[in-house]
């Protein structure tokens, strides 16, 4: 923890901190504008949350993880709760329990809280609509912590610092640490960041310890979300430059087969509950839950995805070109990281942007990326380390293109959060209609260029016209 004493990373991290709580804070607390909170109004276990969250009122409060209750349950409760029943005829909630188990400690400290105050211990009352809203701010500083234990390794303080700075203002993962924490982006930043942490470990020494770290976190991720698969190209590849050092690597790997045999048993265990679970209420150990929702990998939506004015990841997070620009120089300083991280990079944009839904619905900029951010780090310190070298006008000129891009990230979070940029219909004119403008935006409904759902998880293009001669 040494690198968190330096002076320079412990102002970027208090930076990020009170910059992140007082939005909390003031989202929390807003009597005028916004109305009550969201928590106060109960939109924080609303839309995935809810079905994500689901399990733990099931287990906690009704005794009953098969969901059998719901047949008697009618309204809102049921609303709640709702799930989709699989072949067999049984209830089964369409994500895996990964987040469930991150909610739980706040769960389990939100239904104390609820049972001192003498608050209704539903699972959906203030206390817990409180305790899943701020996670995400939780999650996001431990993430920034191991990202700062890994970043140290490779660069300066003041390269660090300013990395932090960068990811923590810059992204969209204020956004999701600030508004919507609840969702599953600064958990699985956090995850990410310490698989990164353990994978750097490991390979500087190759301790027992470290490989059950990076397997643990690598598991509870893919618990999350399957295609976090992804990111154990970050471990495999770790310190590959070539063909010689892919055989090197493979031998080290197999030189340690006992740490690999006890990784295997540790990610099988991580998985059982979900398997068991499955197998009780699908009839099978595994199951797709996702019921007409699939990837075209014949057809990824790449130059929408990371350009478009819906959601373009490149647009509505810039500071990610900064990012993808530091490649340039990351063989220079982290070496060992400009294979892994390229391959995850490009393997990512691939299947995130296969998916039908390409877009990811309702969000701000393109949220399916936010987990990227911990590894996408270490070439954007690369960017800023050589930026550094060059002094004067070049260094000052980019610092201050990095710090509007922050302001920019800063404003239209803003923006999205008061309904200005809309959350899956943006188009070119509405972009520059709202672009740094606070305030009605005249017309604003006729400018949206609304998706069609129903066409692109047929795998056509979401701007298919949407037939509207069967709406009456």
């Amino acid at each position: 923890m040494k690198a968190i004493k330096n002076n320079r990373i412990k102002f970027s991290i208090s930076a990020i901190l009170i910059i992140m709580g007082f939005q909390v804070n003031t989202l929390m607390n807003q009597d005028k504008g916004f109305g009550k909170s969201r928590w106060q109004t109960h939109n924080v276990i609303t839309w995935d949350v809810r079905e994500y969250y689901a399990y733990l009122p099931a287990i906690f409060h009704y005794k009953n993880p098969a969901f059998t209750f719901l047949d008697t349950m009618k309204g809102q409760d049921k609303a709640n709760l709702d799930c989709g029943k699989s072949p067999i005829g049984k209830y089964v909630c369409r994500f895996s329990i990964g987040m469930a188990i991150a909610y739980a400690p706040f769960y389990l400290i939100a239904d104390q809280v609820a049972r001192f105050e003498g608050i209704s211990r539903d699972g959906f009352s203030e206390p817990y609509q409180f305790g899943l809203y701020i996670s995400g701010f939780i999650y996001s500083v431990i993430g920034f912590i191991f990202l700062t234990l890994v970043l140290r390794r490779f660069f300066s303080d003041g390269i660090t610092a300013i990395t932090l700075l960068c990811i923590g203002l810059g992204t969209n993962l204020f956004y999701y640490t600030t508004s919507e924490g609840a969702m599953t982006h600064a958990t699985l930043f956090c995850l990410c960041a310490i698989m990164l942490y353990f994978t750097v470990l490991w390979h500087q020494e190759q301790k027992m310890k470290y490989f059950i770290g990076f397997s643990v976190f690598f598991g509870f991720a893919v618990l999350i979300r399957p295609t976090e698969m992804i990111a154990g190209f970050v471990f495999l590849l770790y310190g590959v430059t070539g063909r010689k050092g892919l055989i090197q690597k493979l031998n080290m790997l197999i030189k340690h087969w006992k740490q690999i045999l006890v990784a295997l048993v540790i990610l099988f265990l991580i998985a059982l509950p979900q398997m068991i679970y499955w197998k009780q209420q699908t009839g099978s150990y595994l199951y797709y839950s996702y019921h007409g929702e699939n990837f075209f990998f014949q057809h990824p939506r790449i130059f929408k995805g990371l350009f478009s004015y819906r959601k373009g990841w490149f647009l509505y997070t810039p500071m990610m070109l900064i990012a993808v620009a530091g490649f340039i120089f990351l063989r220079k300083y982290a070496s060992e990281l400009f294979v892994p991280i390229l391959v995850f990079l490009v393997l990512n944009i691939y299947v995130v942007l296969s998916w039908w839904c390409w877009w990811y619905g309702g969000s701000f900029g393109l949220r399916a990326f936010i987990d990227s951010y911990a590894f996408l780090s270490v070439p954007l310190a690369s960017f800023w380390a050589m930026a550094f070298k060059e002094g004067g006008i070049v260094r000052v000129t980019l610092l201050l293109i990095a710090g509007f891009l922050c302001y920019l990230n800063l404003f239209q979070s803003r923006q999205y959060r008061e309904g200005m940029l809309h959350y899956d219909s943006m188009s070119k004119e509405l972009y520059w209609a709202a672009f740094l403008k606070y305030g009605y935006v005249k017309d604003k409904d006729n400018m949206n260029d609304v998706p069609n759902y129903k066409a692109a998880m047929q795998g056509l293009p979401e701007t298919t016209p949407i037939d509207t001669s069967k709406a009456h």
